[in-house]
């Protein structure tokens, strides 16, 4: 395990983010909280896995909040003061599970169900990718145009399609079923429900 503070006295009150969410992450929780030296530093996940298995996993090696990762900055901003924000003095105490996770549904006023009835795919600069959306909300009438940039990668692991050559693969796309959430208005794309069946 990497060294996490260059001597004991720098372990108190602070903050450790970036554990990776696999077993290996999960070990070196349960290290740092075995340790009497770090024991009582806080730790912060920081994931866009929503997995229940990850956040009991993580819950149970100790950490303190499981933060699921917004996908726009102002959203990621403003959750980040608020962690910074915590009293980590004497009175300190971890959390119970109920308050253990921060998600959207602490940031935004609704999460609503649609689906997808068009999208197209363009470049918009080097290794980066625009994708435009047009979802039908459930029982509202007015078509919803979602703009989403990002590397291939990122779009392909957030829309659950294939990268080809620089382009995203995904004809199963269109019809299928997906959340997004509404932020006073202005919607944001969160992840797909249910796929379509290609035709």
């Amino acid at each position: 395990m990497r060294r996490i503070f260059p001597s004991d006295n720098d372990a108190d009150h602070k903050k450790l983010f970036g554990v990776a969410i696999s077993e290996d992450g999960y070990k070196t929780i349960a290290r740092i909280k075995q340790d009497h030296k770090y024991e009582q530093v806080p730790v912060i996940i920081y994931s866009t896995s929503r997995a229940l298995s990850d956040i009991n996993a993580m819950y149970k090696a100790g950490a303190e909040y499981y933060i699921i990762k917004p996908d726009n900055y102002t959203a990621i901003k403003g959750i980040l003061k608020k962690i910074c924000a915590i009293d980590l003095g004497s009175e300190y105490k971890r959390p119970g599970k109920d308050d253990f996770v921060w998600q959207l549904k602490k940031q935004i006023n609704m999460i609503r169900k649609g689906t997808i009835k068009e999208f197209s795919v363009a470049p918009s600069g080097l290794h980066v990718m625009q994708v435009k959306l047009s979802i039908k909300l459930d029982n509202d009438p007015s078509p919803l145009e979602i703009m989403m940039e990002g590397t291939q990668k990122d779009l392909c692991t957030k829309l659950n399609a294939i990268p080809f050559k620089g382009q995203l693969v995904a004809p199963e796309l269109k019809e299928s079923r997906c959340l997004v959430y509404d932020d006073r208005g202005k919607y944001h794309f969160v992840s797909i429900l249910e796929k379509s069946v290609a035709q």
